[in-house]
């Protein structure tokens, strides 16, 4: 998998542990991961939205990941 999805999925599953597996991020939600010490900004709403439309490129592995965060439409 590509990193920024990894980071896709680490921002997601920040927001699952926070909001209740199922939450879907709104399209302009930020979400602050700290990646080695450092805080960083990921955009979640949009990350989130691209992934879903551009859903059926993603391959089995991604849609697992997804599916493990409880994205029901992966």
């Amino acid at each position: 998998m590509s990193a920024p999805f990894l980071r896709g999925v680490e921002a997601l599953a920040q927001f699952t542990a926070r909001e209740g597996a199922g939450a879907a991020p709104a399209r302009g939600h930020i979400e602050r991961l700290l990646v080695d010490g450092e805080e960083h900004e990921h955009r979640l709403g949009i990350w989130y939205a691209n992934t879903k439309q551009r859903r059926d490129k993603l391959n089995p592995a991604q849609r697992t990941a997804l599916a493990d965060l409880g994205v029901t439409w992966a």
